[in-house]
């Protein structure tokens, strides 16, 4: 057992050495259409329409009952999937109770496509951020920092592993904008969530990060005093004083603010996303809609008032 010739106070906070990435790329268009449904709903839903289709086309070869047959199979199940009206409707009754049946379920799809997307529209619309170290590891993006602690702080455990082979000690932090790599920075309090995505300055242009919220590393601050010091009582007695006071909290607010230079909060102006339509954005249709009624209302009046009057 290794002695110390010195020993620690009582604690004064508490640091984190994390990883800081990019923030995670916007999703577009087409993958929020995509990420709508899950991967076997989309599936359920093109093996409905295969089977539907070439139902409808065996209606029409067997036509049962001399039933009307379905001018188009491949576009009239196109129309039941997309909740649309038909105007060819088989005759026989088996043609009917399908044809409803599968009418019920794409009317049901359509809906729950229409509220999941309003969903999707109405959330955050990026790719999930990287929150663990796990993730972190499976992104496979580049590590830079010159902290060799934090490498072989990860390499004790076979979970980490692998991640602290992805650290590179000799590049720096040079270049940041063309590689986009992963850093290590020092946060003080991480409970703040408007730390949690910021803007971090490099090569005189603005970059959106985030922090990866599982630290590698968490440090207690406190003081080393010689062993043989005597008064070791009467400063752990002052630095509780001065945290019943607030002291220590107004130093660590001061510090924040400082820290404000490197880890600017991201705001609304900075991340802007997709939002769902509300009335807000549709009151001009509804006006148009309420003087249409208003003025069908008027004329209708008039053309019994000039009805009568002609009898």
């Amino acid at each position: 057992m290794i002695h110390k010739p010195y020993h620690y106070t009582r604690n004064n906070g508490l640091d984190f050495i994390c990883f800081i990435v990019p923030k995670a790329e916007t999703l577009t268009r087409l993958q929020i259409l995509w990420m709508t449904f899950t991967v076997e709903v989309w599936l359920c839903v093109a093996v409905t329409y295969a089977l539907m289709t070439k139902s409808f086309q065996i209606f029409n070869k067997l036509n049962l009952s001399g039933g009307r047959k379905i001018s188009d199979p491949f576009m009239t199940s196109l129309q039941v999937v997309l909740g649309m009206g038909v105007c060819s409707l088989p005759k026989h009754v088996a043609g009917r109770i399908f044809f409803v049946s599968c009418s019920v379920a794409c009317f049901v799809m359509v809906i729950l496509f229409q509220a999941s997307m309003v969903t999707k529209l109405s959330k955050e619309t990026s790719h999930k951020e990287i929150d663990t170290l796990e993730e972190l590891d499976k992104s496979g993006m580049e590590i830079r920092t010159s902290l060799r602690y934090v490498r072989d702080a990860l390499a004790i455990y076979s979970t980490t592993k692998s991640l602290a082979n992805k650290i590179d000690l000799e590049k720096d932090r040079q270049g940041y904008i063309a590689s986009k790599f992963v850093f290590i920075a020092r946060i003080m309090n991480l409970s703040l969530s408007k730390y949690s995505n910021f803007i971090g300055h490099f090569e005189q242009q603005s970059v959106e990060l985030h922090i990866v919220r599982e630290c590698p590393l968490k440090y207690y601050l406190t003081y080393a005093i010689a062993i043989d010091f005597p008064f070791l009582d009467e400063l752990n007695d002052l630095l509780t004083r001065f945290q019943e006071a607030g002291i220590t909290l107004k130093w660590k607010t001061d510090i924040q603010k400082l820290e404000l230079v490197y880890y600017e909060p991201l705001n609304s102006n900075s991340s802007k996303g997709l939002k769902a339509y509300s009335l807000n954005d549709l009151w001009f249709a509804f006006v148009f809609l309420f003087v249409g009624y208003i003025l069908s209302m008027i004329a209708l009046m008039l053309e019994f008032i000039f009805k009568k009057f002609q009898k």
